[in-house]
């Protein structure tokens, strides 16, 4: 349902999901594949990079976030993105995607945490990087999702994340190759317009 309180952008995309459940790679598909040119951001690339900078991996670095909000690390960064959603055919993956550009067509891509846990493990292998056995990987995402969850409760309230109602559409990414996936995005913005 279109956002009554918030500008309404016809070709603006917020998507959403866990790790390894498919956002990143869908970004790469609306850099390529759209009709006209879309500039993309991603909110994990976002993060990833500060970690680095800051000494730390992804999880260390959210479990810092967690654990001193006095800091408002993810409030500054929240609000950086929020003032991207200022034009049309743009594109956002975060977690809180479907929050900071609520005029866009929101998506939620989700999958069982197993087959986001093989997903994670062939990336480490295709990137001739150290790779870790699917048990650490597994519980790597695991403890990324529990502390994705309570930082972002403390700043957006209980539930915020990853309950598909909040959301344009919700696709189960687990059996649909990745060129599906993004038809299925593509079908339900048409009908989302038509609504």
């Amino acid at each position: 349902m279109k956002s009554k309180k918030s500008k309404f952008f016809a070709n603006q995309f917020a998507i959403t999901s866990l790790s390894g459940a498919g956002s990143s790679t869908q970004l790469t598909n609306f850099q390529s594949r759209m009709e006209k040119p879309f500039d993309v951001f991603s909110g994990g690339a976002e993060m990833r990079s500060v970690a680095r900078s800051a000494g730390m991996d992804i999880n260390t670095f959210t479990r810092y976030n967690r654990d001193h909000p006095e800091d408002n690390i993810d409030k500054k960064m929240d609000t950086h993105l929020n003032g991207l959603a200022v034009y049309d055919n743009r594109c956002l993956e975060s977690r809180l995607a479907h929050i900071l550009w609520p005029g866009a067509f929101k998506v939620y891509l989700h999958c069982d945490i197993n087959l986001r846990a093989e997903r994670r493990r062939v990336q480490q292998i295709e990137k001739g990087g150290p790779t870790e056995t699917f048990a650490v990987v597994k519980e790597k995402m695991r403890q990324r999702d529990e502390n994705d969850n309570t930082r972002y409760a403390k700043l957006y309230g209980p539930g915020c994340l990853w309950t598909p109602f909040q959301y344009d559409v919700s696709i189960d990414s687990g059996e649909l190759g990745l060129d599906e996936v993004f038809g299925e995005i593509v079908t339900a913005h048409s009908g989302w317009l038509l609504s």
